[in-house]
């Protein structure tokens, strides 16, 4: 049972049309934006029972709607597609060790990925892979080079590096460049002459 803040009264009236439930003693408003969890039926023109209302998923940032002019499926659609890529982000990442942060970081960039419509015509796993690998850079996790990720999908890595790059001018990010210098000094350590 909620209890007024302010002055610790018990007694809330509800407003179900706004949503919202105060305090009869002091008028502090309690509860806002109150969600209803309760089914209504309507009738159509025809005589048919229709539900009222709309559904919201948990974890779901747009209510669902039904209708001709619901826009049915897109905002579904798109946040299945980030749901499995998010699935396969977690996966790759299991098997390179990296931690929670990187795994974040790429659903982002995968979400942002999604919202330029730079997904749409290109392998979704490579799409997945890159945006691993731009996470990876921008977390100072430099441990994996493109090739890593290549070699785990059995993706060639020119395809992955073309992809990479559309990313980065996409989304008009800006990275680190890579350490040169561990290969510049074995390089200088294993020259003869």
């Amino acid at each position: 049972m909620p209890v007024c803040t302010d002055c610790g009264g018990t007694v809330i009236e509800y407003d179900q049309a706004a949503g919202n439930g105060f305090c009869v003693k002091c008028g502090t408003v309690v509860e806002e934006n109150t969600i209803v969890n309760e089914i209504a039926f309507g009738e159509a023109s025809n005589g048919a029972a229709i539900v009222q209302g709309s559904f919201v998923g948990q974890g779901a940032t747009h209510a669902r709607m039904s209708g001709p002019y619901g826009n049915r499926g897109s905002n579904e659609s798109r946040e299945q597609t980030i749901a499995n890529a998010g699935k396969k982000i977690q996966n790759i990442a299991n098997v390179l060790r990296l931690s929670e942060v990187v795994c974040l970081a790429a659903t982002r960039l995968y979400t942002l990925a999604v919202e330029h419509k730079f997904t749409k015509g290109r392998k979704s796993m490579n799409v997945v892979a890159v945006c691993l690998y731009v996470a990876c850079r921008q977390k100072e996790t430099r441990n994996y080079m493109l090739i890593d990720f290549s070699d785990l999908l059995q993706v060639n890595v020119f395809e992955l590096g073309h992809t990479y790059l559309q990313l980065v001018q996409t989304l008009n990010l800006r990275l680190p460049l890579s350490q040169l210098t561990p290969f510049a000094l074995f390089n200088d350590s294993t020259a003869t002459g």
